[in-house]
């Protein structure tokens, strides 16, 4: 039986066991996904080489690359990896959560195109999105981010990628299209202190909130209620597994399964 699992802290609230084992299932793979906590600065390569494969999350998605054989061109670029696949002891890593993401806002009615976009945070998640919505037609992607440091730096790096519509937000800058890729508003995490950032909304805004765990965030809630359009992570969390699943199997997730693994995870 092949072995894989997602590491981070915390994934005690994870549904990629769900999503992964079912899929296992419907394809008659022999193979079990399981979550397994892994707290920061204890990424261990020998305790991994176990797994013929595995996702990492928070926060984990920059530090695994220094332990990886390959990474593709994608995930080098934004300096995050998502997926690791176990080729006979060669890790290989890959970002499947920028590609996921789209297509899930995509889906949901959110036009990236000529938009501005405020992207909370500048963690591993907010580096997979970026380059994603960019080449989605994104027309000026401003970070917000509590840690100002790391913010620079962040900008910093992925303009050296040509990510030449990259900034800082200010308070008197409006967008079109507001992105939480911080866990603030997770389970056992803070939540936002205020919801001031959405007054810098354009009408007929939307906003994006990466945490599917509450499904229905305070930040959506607020959103919903000042009459924004919104999507919840779980679209982006499917449609990251997805290509993850290909990855490791070699097998193209038809529609049909899709709609069967969505009614699963309801």
């Amino acid at each position: 039986m092949k072995k894989y699992a997602v590491i981070g802290d915390p994934v005690i609230h994870s549904l990629s066991p769900l999503i992964y084992n079912s899929l296992f299932e419907i394809y008659g793979i022999d193979a079990h996904f399981e979550a397994i906590t892994v707290k920061k600065g204890e990424l261990d390569r020998n305790m991994l080489m176990s797994l013929d494969g595995f996702a990492c999350t928070m926060p984990h998605k920059q530090d695994i690359i220094k332990m990886l054989d390959y990474v593709d061109k994608n995930a080098e670029c934004i300096s995050s990896v998502n997926i690791v696949k176990n080729d006979n002891g060669v890790f290989n890593g890959f970002s499947t959560d920028g590609q996921g993401f789209v297509k899930g806002a995509e889906s949901c009615g959110c036009d990236f195109k000529n938009k501005n976009v405020l992207l909370l945070g500048c963690g591993g998640a907010a580096r997979a999105v970026v380059k994603s919505i960019s080449d989605a037609g994104a027309k000026d992607i401003y970070l917000w981010a509590r840690d100002k440091i790391k913010a620079d730096k962040f900008i910093c790096e992925l303009k050296c990628k040509a990510l030449d519509n990259l900034k800082i937000w200010t308070n008197d800058i409006k967008c079109d299209i507001l992105i939480n890729a911080t866990p603030l508003g997770m389970k056992y995490h803070d939540d936002f202190n205020d919801f001031s950032l959405l007054n810098n909304m354009n009408y007929g805004g939307f906003v994006c909130d990466m945490v599917y765990n509450p499904r229905d965030t305070k930040l959506l809630n607020e959103a919903g209620k000042r009459g924004f359009n919104k999507m919840g992570g779980i679209d982006m969390l499917l449609n990251q597994a997805y290509p993850a699943f290909e990855i490791w199997t070699g097998i193209s997730v038809t529609e049909q399964v899709k709609h069967r693994i969505k009614e699963i995870i309801k």
